[in-house]
Formats: structure tokens, C-alpha cells, sequence
């Protein structure tokens, strides 16, 4: 009896989320919400034996489940799906964002938890199951769920699209319609992830509509920056153009412009980074809302990869957790050379809850003025929600809501929230400005295509002001605009953030014979071909491009010296030594080298800088510092001229095996040294300088398997200027004369920071 006032409890939940009328009307909905729930409660009170207990933990999980739903609809204006389960790892590795969107409502969980718990302690055991009985609800509990797990066809049957009377075209509206559970439910399903290749007469067709275009010689730096919920608020009811926005509507005049569709509203960033990644549309998946999760498991054929392999260096930025969305794997996936992600901007300025557009833009500008043509993609995180009371900003700097009734009648809670964007927006369109007045100045070609991501999930706001084109708010585009140093062709206004990356090829003139430039042959051609041809090809070259087998080296490069080397170092490094900070290497040439060539070190192409005429410092992120130091191995380094496919040795880097620290017990404790292997000269006569440097000094050298990359030596407690030497495995230091008369005996130290290794003592004699 007991159990079945349980399982009557479990079947009762989902009215909580479906009307009484619903479910009176069509008694399967109920049903379809109602069926995981129960055979998640036989499956618990089966193997715990506790009807109650298995009640009260479902009830907590479907409360929870509830909660997020309704977060993500208020926030998303999309309900739970089964591509959320994606977003577990985002959520763990920055959980400080999602609370910052909890509600008081979440206590309904907890009262949950601590009922269930109560009901563990106290169930008593004549309301267990034993024996036989338990032994056949186990089975039957099994196998409901192998053949949801399995998607048998009768389940498949019962939750079909027909039968429930839902699209997937309009999952908000599907999911009030039949009930979260039974959409969720629906989605796990039918649903499928994967992607199917075009057909041979779909490629022919793209390829006979994308006519060849004519390629520039000079190619120019590129930056992207999806900028975070920027949007153009005079679409809005009552506000005027350039009104918040005067810097983007002063640039409409000189640059070209329009509108763009993207796909997404209110989050989900990534949605919009993908398809300006890789020329997918997802309006033509909308089955997949998670597209790097679903869909960038390895190597992936893109924008990044495609600029990588025509001579470019490309760098993906985010100022934010390198995990989150799994940029740090996903960029790689795409092609990306480097990911600068928070911990490279160190104590770079917030504004709010992240760090500042202002920061940002300084990040991108130092990396686009290195040498040879540079790829930058960077999304920005300053005016990412909530915009709430919570949301700290300095009073002078807020920006007033508009003075009209409308405005003004607004809730308190909505006009705070109103201001803050509001806010973040200026910041956002003053750095468009001064981006601009960067490109201006430089001598190098320059492209910035600069856009919003999506709008912001302000839906009090947009449901009381309304829009300009009484369109809803998730129909409505947002803002791009393409800034340059050099004249550009006639450009189409109206845009799909699917093909901003054939609009970044056709106007930086860069053409081949791959499919990526085919779409930009095809967007050249846009206006004359007719609209379904036209999407279906763009589509079709897409998708072709991205399932292609990805080669890292395209092209077949010969092997010949044309780079004059001095020198180079560090010749190695420890295994596992990422803790010292990402591996760097500097080169020094006989002559000034050619800007455009390249630093590659095993598979890796390296960004580099130029400190003078005759040195390059070159350097690779932490994450694939991380990687590349993993194991004991060689690998060669090599430089590049992608324009004339040459390529040519420089040497050998050396990733030794790790050699335990001084103090080190069995892996624990110890400094940052290793020990010393030898050093001198342990002695010297005044009247007879050993080792004597050009400067009269004396060189003290000491020999080691590593060294603290701010290691110095310190002489009778001074420190000394210290050079490395080759291979990276000596120290050295010119010691003057003067300093040689202190003592008969002077201590030899190294210091890194704040720890201290002796090395011995120094003996000086007069004659």
C-alpha cells in the first residue's frame, strides 16, 4: 500500500508543469511526462528497497530539473533539452556564472534532499520490498530503461512528433504545449547528432554555381570580435539611432555595414561562434544546440585552419575560463595555433563581473602588430548577464535609461538591469571607435569584422518597450560592420553569421581551389543566383569542407636554407614543466628575416615577435605547452616560408626526462632546482683571472638538468647579471675584479624569488 501511495505521488509530479485541463484533454501527455518518472522509481525502490525514500529523491531531481528548465526558457527562451547534459562540464568548471541566475525557488530542492534523507533514516522496513517481488520489479525497471537507453520502437512510437503535436522547429512553444519531460524526452529520442556528407551531385552543383575569383597578393592582418549581447538599441521603441551607439553609427558612413541573423537569442554565444567558424549553418540543424559539443569531438576543417595553412598565425581570445564550453580542446579542434583565455590576461581591468572590452582590445592589438599576416579571433565576455542589483558598477559611469513614459514605467529591477547593459554597451562601442582609429594608422592592410553575438536575455524589457518591427525579440538581428585600411568591394547587407567567413575571404582577396574559398567565390555571386540555390550550395560546400579529412601540413614543402641563424634557445626543456610557464624560444639571425616566415617546433606553428631587427621571440600557450611537454621526446624545430612551401632545420628541442628537485622525497616537497652537476672555476689568483671575459671579468658558469626560468647567480650575497648558456643547461656570469678583492672566500648562490640553492664557495687568492 505504501508503494503504491508512492508511485501515485511520482505519477502526480508533472501537473506541476502541465495544466489539469492538459492532461484531462489528452491523457498521454500526462502519461508521457509521467513514464520516466515511474521507472526511475522502480528502478531506485528496487535496488534500495525504500518506496519512500525513492519517491522523495525523485521528486528532488524533477524539482531541480524543473527549476533549470524554467531558468534556461527565462533567460534562453528555450527549454531543457538533452544537449544540456553538454553544458555539466561548463557549469563545473565555472560555477560562479550559473549561481549568479539561481532563484529562491531552489529551496524546493533542498526541501527534497532533507525530506529523503529523513525518510532513509526512518522508512520503516516492513515497507520494503524482499524477495520475488523485488526481483521482478528490477527486471522490468531494467528493461524500460534499456529500452529508452536503446530507443526501442515502441517508445520511439509513442513519443514520435506526431503523436505529441510538437515541431522542432519551435521547442519553447513544443515544450509548454506537451510538458518539458515528454518534449526532453521526445528530443533523447529521435534526435541524432551526427552529420551526413553531401552527395556527388550536391558538390557538383555548389561547385559549377561558386565561379573563381581573383586573389590579392598582399594579404591582410585579420581580427574578428564577436562582441557579447551587442545589439543596436534603436531597434527598440522610443530610442533614436546612435543614441547609445554613436561611435557604430558614426563608422556606417565609411565602412561597409548591415544587419545579421544570428542563431541564437539571450546565450548560448558558442551557437554564433560556430557557424562564423566554419560556414554551418544551424538553421539547417536544429536538432543540434550544443554544435561544439555535438559536433567538434577532433580535428575539424574551418576558417582558422584554412588562413593557418595559406601563411597565417591564428589565435583564438576569451577572456573568461579556457574550459568553458571546452574552448580549450574545441579551438584546437578548429585550428587554432594559440588560446589566450583569463589566466593570459593576468590582472588585466574588469568592469562588472569580467574583465573589461578595454583589456581585450589591448590584448588583440599587441598580438595583431607582430610580424606577418595574423588571423585573431577574440569574443568578448564584458557585457555578459545577469545585469542585476548584484552587478557592482561605479554610479558616475552608468548609463541612464531614456527620459519617455514608456522608460519610466518600467519596473525598478528592469530599468537596473536596462542601465547596466546600457552601460556595458558604451564601453563596447567605444572600443569599436578606437579600433578603428587603430587600423587607420597602420601601414600593414587590416580587416576588423566586429558584430554582436546575439541579444541580451532582457525579455521584461523587450516585452514592454517592443520593437521597431513588431517582430519578437529572438527574430532579431544584431549589427556588423567591417573596418579596413584599404578599399573593399560592394558587399551585401543583409548577412547569416554562416557567411562571415567566405565575407572575410572575398574581401581580403584570399583564393584557392579549397571549399572555404569556394563559398567565398559563391557569396561573390549571391545576387545573381537564386536564393535556394544559393543557401543549398553554401550549405552544401560547408559541410563538405568541415567532414573532409583534415591534413595538418597541406601542401608539400621543400627542404632548402634560406635563413641565415646565429643562434637559438633554449635547446630544451624538463618534461612536465608547465608549472614554470609556457615554453618560449628566441632565435637570432645573421640578417633581417622575412616577416611572413614562420617558427614550427614538431607540428606546431609558433607566433613570434620581433625584440630588434636580427631576434625573434616565439612562444606557445600554456595548454599546448601542456601537451607538447608531456613526454620525454625530440622534436625538430624548423622555419617556414608558407609563400614559397620551404621549409628549413634549425635544431633539436630536447623535452628531457624529468630530474628530481634538491630536497625532493620520493616525488614530494623540494625547491625549483635540480642538483648541480658541476660549476666553476672553484678558484682564481687576482694576478691571474681565470676564464678572463672580454671585459677583464671573470666567467662563473654552473652546469645543471634545469634551471628556474628567473634564476640568477648571487656572488658573497649580490646578484650577478646572468646569461643563459647552450643547450640550457649552464648559467653564466662575467664577475668583476673589484668584487674578486672582497674576500678569500666569496659564496656562490642561485635565487629564484624567494628560494635559495648554495652552490659553494669561491676561492680568490692573491697570487
Amino acid at each position: 500500500m505504501v508503494a503504491l501511495l508512492a508511485l501515485i505521488c511520482v505519477l502526480c509530479l508533472p501537473l506541476s508543469d502541465i495544466s489539469y485541463d492538459q492532461a484531462h484533454q489528452s491523457p498521454w501527455i500526462h502519461a508521457a511526462n509521467a513514464l520516466p518518472l515511474a521507472v526511475l522509481w522502480l528502478f531506485l525502490y528496487t535496488l534500495l528497497a525504500r518506496p519512500g525514500f525513492a519517491a522523495c529523491a525523485v521528486a528532488a531531481s524533477y524539482w531541480l530539473l524543473c527549476e533549470i528548465n524554467q531558468l534556461k526558457l527565462a533567460n534562453l527562451a528555450l527549454p531543457l533539452t538533452p544537449e544540456d547534459s553538454e553544458a555539466l562540464h561548463s557549469v563545473l568548471a565555472t560555477p560562479s556564472l550559473y549561481l549568479r541566475y539561481a532563484t529562491p525557488n531552489l529551496a524546493w530542492w533542498l526541501l527534497g534532499l532533507l525530506l529523503a534523507a529523513l525518510l532513509w533514516r526512518i522508512e520503516p522496513r516492513r515497507w520494503r520490498l524482499r524477495g520475488k517481488a523485488r526481483l521482478a520489479t528490477g527486471i522490468l525497471s531494467v528493461l524500460m530503461m534499456l529500452a529508452f537507453a536503446l530507443r526501442s520502437p515502441p517508445l520511439t512510437a509513442l513519443y514520435q512528433s506526431d503523436r505529441l503535436g510538437v515541431s522542432i522547429w519551435l521547442p519553447a512553444e513544443a515544450a509548454d504545449r506537451v510538458g518539458w519531460m515528454a518534449h526532453f524526452v521526445h528530443l533523447a529520442l529521435i534526435n541524432r547528432s551526427s552529420l551526413s556528407a553531401p552527395t556527388a551531385q550536391q558538390l557538383q552543383a555548389a561547385y559549377a554555381l561558386a565561379q573563381p575569383r581573383e586573389a590579392r597578393h598582399s594579404r591582410p592582418d585579420i581580427l574578428v570580435l564577436q562582441s557579447e549581447s551587442f545589439f543596436d538599441p534603436s531597434i527598440l521603441r522610443g530610442i533614436e539611432a546612435g543614441q547609445f551607439t554613436p561611435h557604430l553609427e558614426a563608422l556606417k558612413a565609411r565602412h561597409p555595414h548591415g544587419k545579421l541573423r544570428v542563431p541564437t537569442y539571450g546565450g548560448l554565444t558558442t551557437r554564433t561562434e560556430f557557424e562564423v567558424l566554419t560556414g554551418l549553418s544551424l538553421q539547417e540543424l536544429p536538432q543540434i544546440q550544443y554544435p561544439y559539443a555535438a559536433l567538434v569531438h577532433r580535428p575539424r576543417n574551418s576558417l582558422p585552419r584554412h588562413l593557418t595553412s595559406m601563411g597565417y598565425s591564428s589565435v583564438a581570445v576569451h577572456p573568461y575560463s579556457p574550459s568553458f564550453y571546452r574552448r580549450d580542446k574545441v579551438y584546437d579542434w578548429l585550428g587554432f595555433e594559440r588560446f589566450d583565455a583569463e589566466p593570459q590576461f593576468g590582472t588585466a581591468r574588469r568592469f562588472g563581473y569580467y574583465i573589461s572590452d578595454h583589456s581585450l582590445s589591448n590584448h588583440v592589438i599587441e598580438l595583431l602588430e607582430a610580424d606577418g599576416p595574423d588571423f585573431v579571433f577574440a569574443v568578448s565576455i564584458e557585457n555578459h548577464g545577469p545585469w542585476d542589483a548584484n552587478r557592482a558598477l561605479p554610479e558616475p559611469d552608468l548609463v541612464a535609461p531614456p527620459d519617455t513614459p514608456s522608460f519610466a514605467a518600467l519596473p525598478p529591477e528592469t530599468r537596473v538591469s536596462l542601465s547596466q547593459f546600457l552601460t556595458h554597451l558604451r564601453h563596447a562601442d567605444a572600443e569599436l571607435a578606437r579600433l578603428d582609429a587603430w587600423v587607420e594608422q597602420r601601414s600593414t592592410p587590416t580587416l576588423v569584422l566586429f558584430y554582436g553575438d546575439h541579444l541580451p536575455g532582457l525579455h521584461q524589457l523587450f516585452g514592454r518597450i517592443g520593437f521597431k518591427n513588431e517582430l519578437p525579440a529572438n527574430q532579431q538581428r544584431t549589427p556588423w560592420i567591417l573596418l579596413s585600411n584599404f578599399s573593399l568591394p560592394a558587399l551585401p547587407e543583409e548577412l547569416d553569421s554562416s557567411e562571415l567567413a567566405a565575407l572575410l575571404l572575398k574581401t581580403s582577396g584570399i583564393s584557392d581551389r579549397s571549399d572555404m574559398s569556394k563559398m567565398a567565390d559563391l557569396l561573390a555571386r549571391r545576387e545573381s543566383v537564386a536564393e535556394a540555390s544559393y543557401s543549398t550550395s553554401l550549405q552544401t560546400l560547408a559541410l563538405h569542407n568541415f567532414l573532409a579529412p583534415v591534413s595538418e601540413v597541406k601542401h608539400a614543402e621543400t627542404v632548402e636554407n634560406f635563413a641565415l641563424i646565429d643562434n637559438w634557445g633554449p635547446r630544451g626543456r624538463e618534461e612536465q614543466s608547465e608549472h614554470e610557464g609556457p615554453l618560449r624560444l628566441w632565435i637570432r639571425f645573421g640578417e633581417p628575416p622575412n616577416p611572413n616566415w614562420r617558427i614550427r617546433l614538431g607540428n606546431i606553428q609558433m607566433p613570434h615577435t620581433s625584440s630588434d631587427a636580427l631576434v625573434w621571440s616565439t612562444w606557445l600557450s600554456l595548454q599546448q605547452s601542456v601537451a607538447m611537454l608531456a613526454r620525454p621526446e625530440t622534436l625538430p624545430l624548423e622555419i617556414l616560408d608558407p609563400l614559397t612551401k620551404r621549409r628549413q632545420s634549425i635544431g633539436e628541442f630536447e623535452i628531457r626526462p624529468r630530474t628530481p628537485r634538491v630536497g625532493e622525497f620520493f616525488g614530494w616537497g623540494g625547491g625549483p632546482f635540480c642538483p648541480i652537476e658541476d660549476w666553476g672555476p672553484r678558484s682564481t689568483r687576482l694576478s691571474n683571472i681565470e676564464n678572463r671575459q672580454p671585459d677583464g671579468g671573470m666567467g662563473l658558469w654552473i652546469k645543471s638538468n634545469c634551471f628556474p626560468e628567473d634564476v640568477t647567480i648571487w656572488l658573497a650575497g649580490r646578484p650577478l647579471q646572468s646569461n643563459w648558456g647552450a643547450g640550457d643547461l649552464i648559467v653564466s656570469s662575467s664577475v668583476s675584479a673589484t668584487l674578486l678583492t672582497e674576500a678569500e672566500y666569496l659564496s656562490v648562490e642561485l635565487v629564484s624569488g624567494q628560494e635559495r640553492l648554495s652552490v659553494g664557495q669561491l676561492r680568490v687568492m692573491p697570487h
